[in-house]
Parts: C-alpha cells; structure tokens; sequence
C-alpha cells in the first residue's frame, strides 16, 4: 500500500520565501504559509524553498522509504556545507544490472527553480510507488538526485550567486570582499548600472549598486562572492584562455567542482540530466565545440542523444503550456569545461541541459533556437515572460536621468569624478564626468532579490520538468521487452518491468534456470549445491529423466537426488553421480540388488545361476538358515552340500534324516 506523508514540511525561512499572488511578489510577513502534507502533489510547490527546506524533506522521504531511499553526502563545500544526494531504487530487486541515471540541479546558486524541480521528482518518485511506471523504473534503474550542488550560494539574496561563495581579493588590494554590493538607490533591489545616451542605448558598463568601499573607483568589484563558477571549472577542455575569470584558477580548482568529479568517478551512469534556468531548452553535447562528423560512432552517440532531448523537450511543453526548443549546446552557444561536456567526455554518460524557465525576456530570446543574440542588448525584449499572464513584473528597468543619478550618489558618498565606466565602444576606462551619459540605466530581477520571487505555475514547470526527467530515463532504459526473446541464438527472460532475469524464474507452470548473463540453461546445472537437470526447451525436469544411458531422480524440488530414494512404493539407489543403479549394490557394508528397473528387491532372487535371499530390508543374508535352506558367506544359496551336521539337495533343500 502507498505511503503517505503526515507530517508537514519543513518550515519555510521568512527570509526566504514568498507566495506569489496575480503578477506581483507579496512580502512574506504579509502572509502566513501553509505547509502541505503531501510533498508529491505539484500544487504544493509554488513556494520557494531554502536549503534547510529541502534537505528537510529529503531527510523525511528517506525515514519514510527505507528500501527505496538513501540520504548521504557527496562531500563539504567551501563553507562546510554538505551536497546531499538522494539514492532512490528498489533495494529488493533481484536485477544488477540495473542503469545509473542521475538528476542534478543548482549548479549555479541562483536558479533556484532548477533545486525545486529535482525536489519535487524525488518526492513523486518515492510518493507513488504503486505507480507501474515507477515500479518499473525503480526495478531497472537506480536513480541518483542531488536537489542543490551549490548550497552555499542558494540562500543568498542581497543578489544571485551563481558561482561559489568563498571570499576572494577580487581586486588586489589585500582585502578580500571589502566593496559588498549595496542598495544605493533605494529601492531595496541591487541593479546592474549602465550609462546610455538620449536614445536609451548603452554606452557603458558601471557594475552593480555599491557604495565602493574599498575607493578604487569601480562599484561592486569585490563583493563576497568569488564569482568562480562552478560550471566552468570541470577538468575536460580547461584551459585559461578559455576559462576567462569564471573558470577558477586552475581546472577543478574549487572544492565543489572536485566532489561533483568523483560523484561521476565512483558512479555507474548511463546517462544523467543537469537543469538550470534562464532559457527554455534541451541542450545536449558538445558545448565546447560541434559534433564531429567524421566519427560514426560519436554521430550516431549524439543523434541518440538529440532524439532523447526532443522526448523531453515534448514532455515539458506539453506540461507547462510553454515553448522550449533544442539545441546542440555549441550551436545554443559555446562553453568549455561545464559538467555537460565533462560528463559525456570524460565518462561517456549521455547528458542533458535542461533549462527550465526564462527570466523576463520575450519569446524572440527565451525560446527559440534562431532568436537574436542582440536582443538582449534591446530594452523592448524584456517587457514580456510568458510564465506570467499577461505581463512579468518581477524586474526593475529604469532609466534614472543623470543629473538625478548624481544626487543619489551624493548622498552615498560617491562622486561622478571617481566612480569609473568601461566603455562599450572604445573598452577604455573612463570616469562617470568623463561619459556624461544621458541616463544610467538599471536592471535588475525580482527572482535573486532575497528569495522573494516564486514563477507563476511553478507546479506546471516541477511536473514538466519530472516528465522530461521520465522521458530521458525510458530513452536509457530502450524498448520495454516482456516475455521471452532469444538473442544471438540464446534465450533471456525478461519480466513485468522489462529487466532481464537471473536465476531461478517461473514461467506458465515450469521453472527455468537463467544464469548470471541472463542466459537460458540447458542440461545439467549446479545451483547451490544442487543439480537440476534442464529439458531440451529449460524447463526443469522432476521425477525420472534418462540422460546419455542413465536414469536419474530429481526430488518435487527439482534437485537431483543420491543414495536411496523411495519412489511409489520401490526403493532405489542413485550412485555418487546420482545415476540409478542396477544389479548389486554394496551400499554401508551391506549389498542390495537392484532389478533391472532399479527397483531393490527383497526375498528370493535368481541371479547368475545362483540364488540369493534379500532381507526385508534389502539386504543380502549370508551364513545363515533360511527356513530349510542355507546362504553361505557369500549370500549364494547352498546345493548339494553339507552344512555341518545337516545336507541340503540339489535344490538348496535340506534333506532330513540324511
């Protein structure tokens, strides 16, 4: 029977959750939250959750489904945070040859959606058990789900954290993280500053709200992110013209990057899917460069893979309502040394990007393969996000005249004199005085402001995500095949679920060996200190069988039997090979005869010329009267003889008065 969740989920932090109401994010103080009871139904997830909240409910499916769930650590990160993973698979299963699949997500601290989704597939998976999918799955795979492979950077919402939090001398001063990003307009949201002309067009790059602290002149140069990130610093294809600054010092610098790295090494995958967000895509290998056309096998590898990624981008479509598209990652657009190229790479796993949701662009960038990469440069792309109905608001896009730019930094401490500007048409540093920019432009996202911001439908965008993960896994896993199927000229079992079987099956009222390569046996096999002997089609014989010119009995168990054996009313005796025996038999002193049909006989028998008297247990007398007639030692039956003071005839008789 199913279980269920009683208990309520983990309480939200307040500092970090929201309910979103219409278009427009609510305060959390403004509303209390309401715990759901069941962590599978999808309506319970349009809430965001922190890293206690979900580490929370792992923990709880893991004391739920004890033979399907194990909760551990793939390591510590930086900040001694653990990366907690959810071993989800049917530990009663017979089947080793069970697939690898894995669902990783939060990569990148601040795509949080992509945590939510991975979450939320651990608990169906685990909440519907009786589902004959998920039976089937967990009986032919084992499911690996690490919900959040960036905790330091999930919680953090003075601004998104994408890469690692660890604190870094950004800008060589001797001080690490001393310019923190700050709130200098007021608005309580952190932009990114651009200068733009009278057009609105960008003419310069200032950097995000902060009140320089360290007096260099560049705002927000060295806040306590690190700014490494971790999907740039895989050890496949680093090297430092690639890596630029988000690659980290060296490949698989960061601590991070490491455990993720031996997660694969000690890992059997088949095939493993990393979401994140900002786009609506299935991306799959390469991202460093294009498929290699000259090599067959990485073609057909990559067209399996590309077929694959159009299941899953199907799935969840289909669930969100929303478009997505596929892509080769290189052709998205090119990265070196992400975990997507590493894993297929270096350990041959097939891998997927799944990106979950956009942030506020219009449909011409977020979803389609072809769209304009200068869009983004265009203010008029950003007034649209089709996962609110029928306008996103969760962003601030405002053009802050100059002059009034001026007085705002006034009251901060800051001066145009000081504060410095990369220009976009000559890349050299200029002072804010020396751009006298029209307005400065600020952008920034309600979805990395503290938490605050939950997508509209962020049930639909879970579930989808769920199915596409689905769908991957039934691509790995190949054409379900029940029954019987010979290949290669041998015959496999394969059952309900389409795993192949091992060992001892039982089919349509007969029993089959299946050895540990899945084969169907034949003839005689050994099988925990047993023989069995297999009929021509593997079926297991029982009773009598005649085999190369002996009989043998197999027991109602179908094992083999030795030594004496009662069979409808008839003792026999099977030798040390388990053959029946015929004639005489000496067996613990004693010897015995054995018709021709095996049978042991017992009083007279006529063998050889020669009479013999068997016991009523089979034995044979010997040096002894029988009635009036006389075994000599050697069982044979006396004539014409005397037997000390007594004669026995012709016929063994003993003649009295002789």
């Amino acid at each position: 029977m199913r279980k269920k969740f009683t208990k309520k989920m983990v309480a939200f932090s307040l500092a970090a959750t929201v309910i979103a109401t219409g278009t427009t994010p609510v305060s959390v103080s403004a509303q209390k939250l309401t715990s759901p009871t069941d962590y599978s139904n999808p309506e319970n997830w349009n809430v965001r959750h922190t890293v206690k909240d979900i580490y929370g409910m792992l923990t709880e499916l893991e004391k739920a489904y004890p033979e399907y769930a194990e909760l551990s650590s793939i390591g510590k990160t930086t900040k001694e945070n653990d990366i907690k993973l959810l071993t989800i698979t049917n530990e009663n299963s017979k089947n080793k040859n069970k697939k690898g699949v894995a669902y990783l997500a939060n990569i990148h601290g601040d795509e949080r959606e992509s945590g939510e989704s991975a979450a939320y597939t651990a608990a169906w998976l685990l909440e519907n058990l009786d589902d004959p999918m998920v039976k089937e799955m967990l009986e032919r795979n084992i499911i690996y789900i690490i919900p959040i492979l960036n905790p330091d950077s999930h919680d953090i919402f003075e601004y998104f954290v994408r890469g690692t939090s660890q604190l870094l001398d950004k800008n060589g001063d001797g001080i690490p993280s001393n310019d923190l990003y700050a709130d200098i307009t007021g608005d309580e949201w952190i932009g990114y500053l651009y200068t733009t002309d009278e057009s609105k067009t960008r003419t310069g790059d200032i950097g995000y709200e902060s009140k320089d602290l360290d007096g260099n002149g560049w705002l927000g140069d060295d806040s306590w992110a690190s700014g490494y990130d971790i999907n740039r610093n895989f050890d496949f294809q680093w090297a430092p013209e690639h890596a630029g600054i988000s690659g980290g010092l060296s490949a698989a610098s960061e601590i991070e990057t490491q455990h993720i790295q031996n997660f694969l090494k000690e890992t059997p995958l088949d095939a493993l899917v990393t979401v994140h967000t900002g786009i609506q895509a299935v991306l799959y290998p390469w991202g460093y460069r294009d498929t290699d056309q000259s090599n067959p096998e990485e073609v057909a590898d990559i067209e399996f893979m590309a077929n694959t990624a159009e299941k899953m981008r199907k799935a969840i479509e289909q669930t969100t309502e929303r478009n997505y598209y596929v892509s080769n990652s290189y052709h998205d657009y090119q990265t070196y040394s992400e975990l997507l190229d590493y894993a297929y790479g270096v350990h041959g796993i097939h891998t997927y990007t799944m990106e979950v949701i956009c942030e506020g662009y219009d449909e011409s960038v977020s979803y389609k393969p072809d769209r304009n990469p200068d869009a983004y440069e265009n203010p008029e792309n950003f007034d649209i996000c089709l996962w609110n109905d029928p306008k996103w608001e969760g962003s601030r896009k405002e053009y802050i005249p100059y002059e009034d730019f001026v007085e705002i930094m006034e009251k901060n401490g800051l001066s145009p004199e000081t504060v410095k500007v990369v220009d976009r048409t000559t890349k050299e540093e200029k002072t804010l005085s020396e751009m006298k920019p029209a307005y400065i432009y600020v952008s920034s996202s309600e979805r990395n402001q503290r938490g605050t911001y939950v997508a509209e439908d962020q049930d639909k965008l879970v579930e989808g995500a769920k199915n596409a993960f689905l769908e991957m896994v039934s691509a790995e896993n190949g054409e379900k095949v029940v029954g019987w199927k010979a290949i290669d000229g041998k015959w496999y079992y394969f059952n309900e679920y389409g795993v192949m079987e091992t060992g001892w099956v039982s089919v349509d009222g007969h029993w089959y060996y299946l050895n540990e390569d899945g084969i169907m046996e034949n003839g005689w096999v050994f099988v925990d200190g047993h023989w069995y002997y297999m009929d021509q089609w593997g079926a297991m014989e029982t009773g009598w069988v005649f085999v190369d010119g002996h009989w043998y009995y197999m027991d109602q168990w179908g094992a083999m039997r030795t030594g004496w054996v009662f069979v409808d009313g008839h003792w026999y005796y099977m030798d040390q090979w388990g053959a029946m025996r015929t004639g005489w038999v000496s067996v613990g002193g004693y010897w015995y005869y054995m018709d021709q049909w095996g049978a042991m006989q017992t009083g007279w028998v006529f063998v050889d010329a020669y009479w013999y008297y068997l016991n009523s247990d089979g034995s044979m007398a010997a040096s002894q009267w029988i009635g009036d007639y006389y075994v000599q030692a050697d069982g044979a039956m006396a004539t014409n003889t005397w037997i000390d003071r007594y004669y026995v005839d012709a016929s063994g008789r003993w003649v009295k008065n002789a």
